[in-house]
């Protein structure tokens, strides 16, 4: 070790800094990867659930004007009666 730091002209702490730099590097990177797989589930889940949302709210807008036309047509007959 004492000839890389003559050689170098780095001081001991300089290479106790940089394996501590690559190990916390490491260190990131490995929890980053781990975490992808939870990212994408808690990803897939959220669409799927704003797509049942967007399915439910265009059945209950159908169902709703189907309805409203039903009630006109009564509405239409009864007049009509009279």
């Amino acid at each position: 070790m004492k000839d890389k730091l003559v050689h170098t002209g780095h001081k001991k702490l300089y290479y106790r800094l940089r394996n501590i730099g690559i190990a916390l590097l490491i260190a990131v990177g490995v929890a980053g990867l781990s975490a992808m797989p939870i990212a994408l589930t808690y990803t897939f889940t959220e669409v799927a659930a704003h797509a049942d949302n967007e399915q439910e709210q265009k059945t209950d807008s159908t169902q709703s004007i189907v309805e409203n036309i039903e009630n006109e047509e009564q509405l239409a007959q009864t007049n009509h009666k009279i």
